[in-house]
Order: C-alpha cells, then structure tokens, then sequence
C-alpha cells in the first residue's frame, strides 16, 4: 500500500550579508541544519520512488488481469458457440448432398466441419480432408507446421492437418548454440573456436593449411595461409578474435605487395592494414588485445 511521506523540517533563518549582528549565529544555525535536510530529501525521494514502483506494479498486474479476463472471455465464448453447433450436428454421409452453412461431424476424428459455397453438390471426400467443401468450427487446431527460422534448423513434413510426423533436420548454428558444423571430423579432432566459427581440427594444436590460390581470403584463427596467386592477395583478419587467437600466412608467390587487411582491429597497436613487402615471408599473428590488436609472434 502507498507510503506516507516524510515530512521535511524547515530550515532556520539564512545569513544575510545586510544583517552582520546575526550572520556568524545564523549562518551556524543553517549550516548546521543541512545534514538532517539532506537525510529528510534523500527519505522524501526514496519514498516518492517506492510509491511509483507500486503503482507501475499494478498498473500492470491490472494489465495482465484485464489481458486473462479477456482471453477467457474469448475461450468461453468459441467454447460455447463450439457446444451449441456441436449439439445439433450428425455424422457426414458420404454422397449425400449439403446445403452452405450445414453442419456435420467427421466420422474420422470426430471433429465439426460446416459446408461452404464452394463446389456445391454431393461429394465422397470425408471434411476432415476436403478442404474445398468444409470448414473446421470445432476450435481445435486444424493444422500444424514449424521453421527453424535463422537457427540452421530445418522442419519439414508439414502442414499436418489430420495426422503425420514433423521431422528436424539441417544444423543448428553457432549462433544458436550449436557448432555450425555437419560432421565432427576424423576420430580424435578437437573443437575450437575463432570467436565465430566452430571447427574441427586434429588436437596437435597444429594450424589447419589453406591454400589460397585467388586473390582474396576471409581469414579464420588455427590456419596457416599460403599465398600462390600471381597477383597480390588480401587476406582479411577475423573481426571479433578472441585474445590468444593465431593466424599464419606465407608468401609463396614472389610478391612484395600482399596485404594483411586488419578487419577492424590494429595491428602493432597501428590502425593501418600491413603490406608485406618481403617474397616468400613466413608471418604467424597472435590477437593481444583491443590496444594492441594482432602482434607478431
């Protein structure tokens, strides 16, 4: 319930510089005074923010009571327009014909379907799959289906409208706790992480060799590139490795102007991409740190 607030003493009289008999008494009176101010404002506030946290509260307790009353209403009422169609209907009969708006119940799953408009005449498809001439009124669900959305994940076999199987597949993301991966490798390997990307690699703690024959490459930790292209290659650092990450890269095409692109983060504390300016250099990065970024190792 609501909190009274505290009331504030007055403060004394201030000093004047008009009246000097009484500036010293004053001045020490209103001095003085200040600490029980501050302690009775500071009560005040608290008690200003315990109320407005209590009526945020219910304000939305009132919210989620007028949201259920709500939703019930609804469910009573498709339960009671359910009962009273139900309570009349009889059971479909194959070649017999019905006019729109009548009701009957499926002798397949017992559901209640209502005729349409469409394709008038009698028909032998039983509603609970003629979905042409009937409708489901009976307020279950009349189909189930599913998506893996961005996860890698894949649903298939639906749209289930009687009966079936939803089967999972695809591969779940590292974003979305998985490992992005559709295989685990050979018997032994490790999983390790560049930050990003989830891989499978031998547990020597060995670089994975890339041979990288075009003239660009996003670059991943634990993988020695080497450079075979004739013309100059770029090689693109991770943007987001963590500190202890490594990349190798070799030149192997006689080049003085391959470039390391920095992605982002510095390199020897330099926000400038690096252009290896020897043939044939052999350079192994190690990410320090945002300060410092990738440093020769």
């Amino acid at each position: 319930m609501p909190i009274s607030p505290t009331p504030i003493t007055a403060l004394p009289t201030p000093p004047s510089r008009a009246d000097s008999a009484n500036f010293a008494a004053r001045g020490d009176a209103f001095l003085g005074a200040l600490p029980t101010f501050r302690s009775e404002t500071n009560a005040l506030g608290t008690n200003v923010y315990s109320n407005a946290v209590e009526v945020a509260n219910s304000a939305s307790s009132a919210a989620s009571a007028a949201t259920s009353a709500a939703n019930s209403a609804a469910s009573a009422s498709a339960s009671a327009q359910a009962a009273t169609i139900a309570s009349g209907v009889s059971m479909w009969v194959s070649g017999q014909t019905y006019q729109a708006g009548v009701s009957v119940y499926s002798p397949e799953n017992y559901l209640t379907y209502r005729r349409t408009a469409s394709a008038p005449g009698a028909s032998s498809v039983d509603p609970s799959t003629d979905a042409t001439r009937w409708v489901g009124i009976s307020g279950t669900v009349q189909s189930l289906s599913g998506s893996g959305g961005s996860t890698g994940m894949t649903l298939t076999g639906g749209p289930i409208s009687t009966t079936g199987t939803l089967t999972l597949g695809g591969t779940l993301a590292a974003a979305s706790g998985g490992t992005g991966l559709s295989a685990s490798g050979p018997a032994g390997n490790v999983l390790t992480s560049d930050g990003v990307v989830w891989t499978s690699l031998p547990p020597s703690g060995l670089p994975e060799l890339v041979v990288v024959a075009g003239t660009t490459q996003i670059a991943s930790a634990l993988r020695h590139y080497v450079l075979v292209s004739a013309s100059a290659t770029t090689v693109t650092l991770p943007s987001n490795p963590i500190s202890g990450a490594s990349v190798w890269i070799t030149v192997a095409n006689a080049r003085a102007d391959n470039v390391i692109a920095r992605n982002g983060q510095n390199i020897q504390s330099i926000a400038e991409n690096l252009v290896i300016d020897s043939a044939y250099a052999a350079i192994q990065l190690r990410y320090a740190d945002l300060t410092r970024g990738w440093i020769f190792s």
